[in-house]
Parts: structure tokens; C-alpha cells; sequence
């Protein structure tokens, strides 16, 4: 069933659930599709909504949050029509604009919404006003079987000024799949975002974590942003970020202090021994790295492990230039960069090597007080 908007829909500006799963046939994917002309789509003012099992696309941005918070997006596809398997691209696919608490996926198979073919990113999050928002269990830049690239043109997620976001969680359900995207997987930007966790995703491969579907940029990346967790303390909480066409992950600006990449692996497939590089696209310059670290002081990679591979130790092997480079200039120096408890170089037992393009470990320029061990 597909209804045309001919004209931009009302605000929904009381609460309201608009449950498409709730219409005959429906037998786990859409089978009711909203399709518009260039204006916005589904513009959810009221908290406490909740949209569920819509294919939504043809506008400039799918969904839009705005006001009250509270809300949840489940079973839908955006920017791809019911079958998950063509484009029908927005814009944007769903937009949260300084608005606080939304919950976008979730831990169970049914809830996973596919967000994928739009023709900027995925998600916009947007404003101090956001916080609190979770975004999980997801297929983003993927068909619905999470097997090939429909790419979110602008990338996957941008996170800008807001705090305290959870993109994945700590068990396998909350799991998101960011991969295939034209740009970065993650990106977040600015001083203001703040304590922001990324965490349990695979960036950079299918759903089944066995080869790249690359992001054609980093599998995640940070702008003067302080604060932020990429993995955890636990197993559960490991960041699969490999395959991507520059770095796993890229940390950059004076205000990125605080950053911790930790528990995570990064060049490899989920079965922690064969190499997925990150640095897939050698049509570019050289030198794509695992982490790379720019003018960022006060960033930690790893941790103490209680074993070799275990969490907030990361597994870094297998990249096309080096598993970890530092490198800062003189009038913005990376103080206090942390090296620790980490495999480099090696599979996530720490009994083969899958090494790397270059030397495992680079560090040039203002870097003081670096510890490696």
C-alpha cells in the first residue's frame, strides 16, 4: 500500500503510535510505504510516539524530531523501499533536532529499522537538547539482509553538539551495522559532544562480520570532540571497525581529549584472524592506519587486559599502513597519548600474525609524554 504526499504533512504534535506492523500481510517487512515529493516527511513534534514498520522515502528528510523526546523508531525502512533491497532515497533519512531521549532500532531482530540510499546521511543528531538518544540494532548503508552496499551518500551517523548518545550498546542485539556508506560510519564533531559511546557495532563489514563492505572514508570519526568512548570494558561492548576505505578510526583537533579507544578490534573479520584492512581504497595517498591520532592529547588506546585480545585491550592487525600512528604539531601538541595493553600486529588470540602495511606503532612530531606498554 503506497499513499503519495502530495503536500508537507501536519506536525504531530499530540502523542500518537502510527503501527503499519498492525496491517494485514504484514509478516516482517513493510508492506505500507509513504512516498513524498521534496518536502519533509513524518515531522514528530510530541514525545512519547512511536512510528513502526513504514517504508518512508522521496523526501528531505524521512523523519524529523523536533520539541518533545521520548520517541522510538522501529521496523521501518528509509530510503529504501519494503523489499530492502532498492533505493528510494531521501534526503536525509532520519534528523534529531535538539530533542532528548529517542530510542531508533532496538536489542530484538523485529525492531531493526534498515536506513540506507539516502542521498546525504543516515542520521543527523543535532544539539545539546538530544541527549540521551539510542541508536540500536540498526542496518545503516546495507540492504536488509545486511549482505550488500546501499549507501547513505553522506555517511552513516553525524553526531554534532550533543552529549551522552549510545550508538550500539553492550549485548550482540544492540548491534549496528554501519557499512557501504559514501563517506565516514560515524562522525562527531565539536567540543560540546561530549561523552558520547560508541559501542557493539560493526563498522565497515556485513552483518555477518566476514568481508568489507567499506565505508568509503573512516569507520569512525572524531573532531575536536572530548570524551568519547569507542567500545568498553567488556566483550560485549567490542567494536568491529575493518574494511573501511581510509582509517578505523581517526581522532583529531586540540579539543579531542579524553578519547578512549578500547576493547575494540580493528582489521579484522569477526572470527579475530583473517585481515580486513582498514585502508581498502589504495587509489588514495598512503598511509591509512587502524587509529590515527592527530594534534589530539590525552587519547587512550587500550588498557589493561587481564589476556591477550581481552577487553579494554584492542586487537589492531592486518591495516594497510600502520596499526596505530600519533602525530601532532608543534603549536598543538598530543600530550599524554596512551598506548596500552593491546595486540598489534597479531590475531585476536595473539598466536599468529596478520600484520600490517608499515611498522606497527608511528609517531612523529609534538607528541610528549606518549606512553607505549
Amino acid at each position: 500500500h503506497t499513499i503519495a504526499v502530495a503536500s508537507q504533512f501536519e506536525e504531530i504534535i499530540v502523542p500518537i503510535v502510527l503501527d503499519a506492523t498492525t496491517q494485514p500481510g504484514y509478516t516482517g517487512t513493510p508492506v505500507v510505504s509513504l512516498r513524498g515529493g521534496g518536502t519533509l516527511g513524518l515531522v514528530v513534534g510530541a514525545g512519547n510516539s512511536v512510528v513502526r514498520g513504514l517504508s518512508i522515502g522521496g523526501f528531505t528528510a524521512g523523519l524529523f524530531f523536533g520539541g518533545q523526546g521520548g520517541n522510538v523508531v522501529e521496523a521501518c525502512h528509509i530510503g529504501v523501499d519494503a523489499s530492502g533491497t532498492m533505493v528510494v532515497p531521501n534526503d536525509s533519512g532520519v534528523v534529531i533536532n535538539q530533542t532528548p531521549n529517542h530510542r531508533v532500532g532496538g536489542e530484538q531482530p523485529a525492531q531493526r529499522n534498515v536506513i540506507s540510499g539516502n542521498t546525504q546521511v543516515a542520521f543527523q543528531i543535532l544539539g545539546s537538547a538530544s541527549a540521551g538518544t539510542v541508536i540500536e540494532g540498526n542496518y545503516i548503508g546495507t540492504t536488509a539482509a545486511g549482505t550488500a552496499a546501499l549507501p547513505n551518500s553522506g555517511g552513516g551517523l553525524v553526531v554534532d553538539g550533543t552529549t551522552g548518545v549510545t550508538i550500539g550498546g553492550a549485548t550482540p542485539g544492540a548491534r549496528n551495522v554501519i557499512a557501504g556508506n559514501g563517506a565516514a560510519g560515524v562522525t562527531v564533531i565539536g567540543a560540546s559532544t561530549s561523552g558520547l559511546v560508541i559501542s557493539a557495532n560493526t563498522i565497515g563489514l556485513n552483518a555477518a562480520g566476514t568481508d568489507a563492505l567499506p565505508n568509503n572514508g573512516e569507520g569512525g570519526r572524531g573532531l575536536n570532540a572530548p570524551s568519547v568512548r569507542i567500545g568498553g570494558a567488556t566483550a560485549g561492548e567490542r567494536n568491529l571497525i575493518s574494511g573501511n576505505a581510509t582509517h578505523g578510526v581517526h581522532v583529531a583537533g586540540p579539543e579531542s581529549s579524553g578519547v578512549a579507544v578500547a576493547g575494540n578490534w580493528l582489521g579484522l573479520a569477526a572470527n579475530g584472524t583473517t585481515a580486513v584492512p582498514n585502508g581498502t581504497d589504495d587509489t588514495r595517498q598512503s598511509g591509512h592506519h587502524g587509529v590515527f591520532v592527530v594534534n589530539a592529547p590525552g587519547v587512550t588506546i587500550g588498557g589493561a587486559s587481564a589476556a591477550p585480545g581481552a577487553a579494554p585491550g584492542n586487537v589492531i592487525a592486518g591495516n594497510a599502513a600502520h596499526e596505530v600512528y600519533v602525530t601532532a604539531a608543534p603549536d598543538q601538541p598530543a600530550t599524554g597519548v596512551q598506548i596500552l595493553g593491546s595486540l598489534l600486529g597479531t590475531d585476536a588470540s595473539g598466536s599468529a600474525a596478520v600484520v600490517a602495511g608499515q611498522e606497527a606503532v608511528g609517531v612523529t612530531g609534538a607528541v610528549p609524554g606518549m606512553q607505549v606498554g
